[in-house]
């Protein structure tokens, strides 16, 4: 939809009422609205330049496509009650992604923006994001160290 007018009209600005809409509600406190966004003149709440939004478009439409061939590692934090994205497309992604060692975690009370939610839901993403990285690090460096260990014998 955006990707032709987006090459050739890359810097004409797109108004949408309904992103302005699910703007605040994006942000489980309200407080991160008004002051990380709605304090800003730089932050747009309700517009985009359509170059942009048709590499964005386009990006994810190759990454639909193309998801079996992931083979990265992969986790994904989501949200049922975002008001932004909704969370059968990052279902949808995880079914489809090829990766092995995949992992989804979706949470029945956070917003669109984990980071920047109620306190309570932040500290259970980051807690949730440190423990995925642990589970993956530890195996890495002992990984690591059985291979010097090894390579010294």
């Amino acid at each position: 939809m955006f990707e032709i007018p987006g090459r050739f009209f890359p810097k004409k600005n797109i108004v949408v009422d309904k992103i302005d809409k699910t703007f605040d509600s994006a942000f489980g406190d309200s407080r991160w609205a008004a002051a990380a966004a709605r304090a800003d003149p730089l932050i747009s709440t309700n517009s985009f330049y359509l170059g942009p939004a048709s590499e964005t478009f386009r990006a994810m439409k190759y990454l639909r496509k193309h998801a079996s061939d992931l083979t990265l590692t992969l986790y994904i934090m989501h949200s049922k009650t975002d008001t932004r994205t909704d969370v059968t497309a990052a279902r949808s992604f995880f079914a489809s992604a090829g990766s092995v060692d995949k992992e989804i975690t979706v949470y029945d009370d956070a917003s669109h923006l984990l980071f920047q939610d109620k306190t309570e839901n932040v500290q259970r993403a980051i807690n949730d994001m440190i423990s995925w990285f642990d589970k993956r690090f530890w195996s890495l460096l002992n990984l690591a160290t059985i291979r010097i260990k090894f390579s010294q014998v």
